[in-house]
């Protein structure tokens, strides 16, 4: 955005200031003189330095605008005069907001780097960037992400930790052809945030390395899930025109998109004391393309292929359901609805109405395999007025509606009144402080369902529940009494495959979110394989329900050997199911 009287002057500046700055760094004598003419100098280059901010090129065009009234005095001058000043003042207080916030003690790569300037002074790019981004969260950048949005367009996304946009920052300042590399989180390989990120690192650049350490300690005093990703800027392949005058790309020119790169993925901590003796044993090459939008996942060419071919095999389990796939319920205040058996039973004799809202409660860990184990665990379902009607929900005043809530259920009124000022602060709230949060299905709790923790060790989990059991934040469902699905969910193949796509966290657990389970591949099967699986399943329900902890192994097996049958695995491919196993 320079103008063209000034690039002369630029020109000037840029050689004088990286002529210096290059005697500085060689010269052993005479530092402080050097050090007093590149201050001068950097002092004039800035004026050429200040930041691309629309808040800034509005400031300028109003005060051009201010310059060119004319002087003599005319009412409508004046009203004009007057409206500009006070948008003037505005722009200045809040780029000076700007100075003091975002661009105070700002990093300016051209001031402290003129190598990277061309004969022109323009930017022309770092041949390497390394760097260890910062990890704060999202929510701890809450003031700056009205700047970020506009600093960073639309590469922008509300829920990304900051660290994201200095992948865009590095990229932005390395010249075509050169490298970046990080060691950063590895959460935007799946997360919903990274797809930026994703997108970004395979379309304008071109991946050389991705090193997964998983939830290693690779620093010792946070933990950060780090990965260390290694690109190299270029642009998309140009595409080339044949005889007959039609434009192609070559497979492989070696562009953004195109080619192979090296990875590895890293679980055992002994791995990290002899790094550079495993990297070659450990890593494998991928092709990029195998890079999806929708999600990374480094795996060897084998297990991509069965991956694959299991994707091919039937439809998304989010289409096989409809959709009809659930979170678990975020109370926001637990101490107040959850309550136990002597709670529960003190309530009914208080108010036998009290057992109208009182509903059996499951807690991710006491999801089990099969069949969930219910601990005598309840929560109070007040749900909110926007999505039933309770006797206080058209009350014109809250005092008047909580003063309705009490004469309807005294019991529970009197239970949740002593925790007024936790309920009031929940931003997890219905209509009234009293009430959950809104939430469209709550009914569907109380349908035959298959369930599943958010958070754990087993990838296998799934638990059919036929008893209406509500669930806290740590359960996920599926509203449907399909026992075939119960059965595939449950199976090794289903453990296997989950283990390529979920996130690992500390501790040997895995993050089973609804996005990756959504994904999973159910196929289509006949009422003669059918049959066969339910009646498994059947059994081992019973069995479980009879005895918790009955062995039900063989069952197991036997399920497994029809699944595999049912996706047509090779017996290769079954050995290799068995093996991670």
């Amino acid at each position: 955005n320079i103008l063209p009287a000034d690039r002369k002057k630029l020109k000037e500046l840029t050689e004088k200031y990286r002529r210096h700055v290059f005697d500085y760094k060689l010269s052993p004598a005479n530092k402080a003189q050097l050090r007093k003419v590149i201050d001068n100098l950097k002092e004039g280059l800035q004026n050429f330095g200040l930041p691309n901010d629309k808040d800034l090129a509005a400031l300028r065009q109003k005060k051009d605008k201010l310059a060119q009234l004319p002087l003599f005095f005319d009412r409508q001058v004046e009203a004009t005069r007057q409206k500009l000043q006070e948008e003037v003042d505005v722009l200045e207080n809040r780029f000076a907001e700007k100075q003091r916030s975002i661009y105070f003690n700002a990093f300016e790569w051209r001031f402290e780097f003129p190598e990277v300037l061309d004969e022109n002074g323009e930017f022309a790019g770092f041949d390497a960037v390394i760097g260890n981004p910062p990890y704060i969260r999202q929510e701890s950048i809450k003031g700056q992400k009205g700047a970020l949005n506009e600093q960073f367009g639309e590469f922008f996304c509300g829920t990304a930790d900051i660290y994201t946009y200095f992948y865009k920052v590095g990229l932005d300042i390395v010249r075509p052809g050169a490298t970046l590399c990080y060691i950063a989180p590895n959460k935007f390989m799946r997360t919903g945030y990274g797809r930026n990120t994703r997108d970004l690192l395979t379309t304008m650049a071109k991946p050389l390395m991705v090193l997964d350490f998983g939830d290693l300690p690779v620093f010792e005093e946070a933990t950060t899930y780090p990965a260390i990703v290694m690109v190299e800027k270029a642009l998309p392949p140009a595409p080339s025109t044949t005889r007959r005058g039609r434009k192609s790309s070559p497979p492989d020119s070696g562009g953004a998109g195109s080619g192979h790169f090296f990875a590895a993925t890293f679980t055992d901590p002994e791995q990290l004391t002899r790094f550079a003796d495993i990297l070659p044993a450990t890593g494998f090459v991928m092709p990029i393309s195998t890079l999806k939008a929708e999600g990374w996942t480094l795996e060897r060419p084998e297990v991509h292929a069965l991956v694959e071919k299991l994707r091919k095999s039937g439809m998304p389990l989010g289409e096989y359901v409809n959709g009809k796939i659930y979170y678990g319920i975020k109370t926001g205040l637990n101490e107040a609805f959850v309550i136990d058996e002597e709670t529960r039973q003190r309530l009914i004799d208080e108010d036998p109405k009290s057992g109208e809202i009182i509903k059996p409660w499951l807690r991710g860990k006491d999801i089990r395999k099969w069949r969930a184990t219910w601990r005598k665990v309840y929560v109070i379902a007040i749900v909110s007025s926007a999505n039933r009607f309770w006797p206080w929900s058209n009350a014109e005043t809250e005092s008047a509606a909580l003063k309705l809530f009490e004469l309807s259920y005294p019991a529970i009124y009197k239970h949740l009144i002593g925790f007024t000022n936790g309920l009031k602060k929940r931003e997890d709230q219905g209509k009234y402080f009293w009430e959950l949060r809104s939430c469209a299905y709550y009914s569907q709790f109380e349908k035959p369902k298959i369930i599943w923790p958010g958070i754990t060790a087993d990838l296998a989990v799934f638990s059919y529940d036929d008893e209406g059991y509500y669930g806290n934040d740590n359960n996920q469902l599926i509203v449907c009494d399909d026992l075939l699905l119960v059965a595939v969910l449950n199976s090794s193949l289903t453990r296997y495959v989950l283990q390529q796509v979920c996130d690992k966290v500390r501790g040997g657990f895995y993050r089973l979110k609804i996005i990756y389970i959504e994904q999973h591949p159910i196929p289509t099967a006949t009422n003669e394989q059918r049959a066969p699986l339910i009646a498994l399943v059947d059994q081992i329900l019973a069995e479980k329900k009879a005895d918790p902890q009955a062995d039900t192994r063989t069952l197991e097996r036997q399920i497994d050997t029809l699944v595999y049958e049912l996706y047509g695995l090779t017996e290769e491919e079954i050995a290799l199911v068995e093996g991670v196993k």
